[in-house]
């Protein structure tokens, strides 16, 4: 879902995304894979881990911090996965993976909800 997420945010074929998942992939892992692939398309992850009460907190938080950004968000499904939705500041836009499993909770394995941020790659000299 997360390899689905990050194609819809660019606007490309998921296919064009690699593989995010698998044997010995954990949170850290994907996310370095997806950073990875975003630099060669001039692009980064930004990932900012919350921890409210719910779910709309959470949302209530990204709504504040990013009125009017796409993001994806990362949590837990009552199935005991993991898994990314799409949303618009303090909404959800889309599941890319609708098979009725949506987030119900934090990650199981950070206990946090991840909201991460595709952002052109910007580098300056200091």
């Amino acid at each position: 879902c997360f390899q689905t997420a990050i194609a819809c945010v660019l606007g490309i074929d998921k296919s064009e995304v690699p593989a995010l998942n698998g044997k010995g992939f954990n949170a850290e892992k994907q996310a370095e894979a997806a950073d990875a692939f975003l630099r060669s398309k001039g692009y980064r992850l930004i990932e900012i881990a919350v921890t409210p009460n719910s779910i709309g907190e959470a949302l209530e938080w990204a709504g504040r911090a990013s009125p009017d950004m796409v993001y994806i968000m990362s949590g837990g499904t009552s199935r005991g996965t993991c898994h990314a939705v799409l949303c618009k500041g303090n909404k959800f836009l889309h599941d890319p993976l609708p098979d009725g499993y949506f987030l119900c909770g934090p990650d199981l394995e950070t206990g946090t909800y991840a909201m991460t941020y595709i952002v052109p790659l910007v580098e300056y000299e200091v």
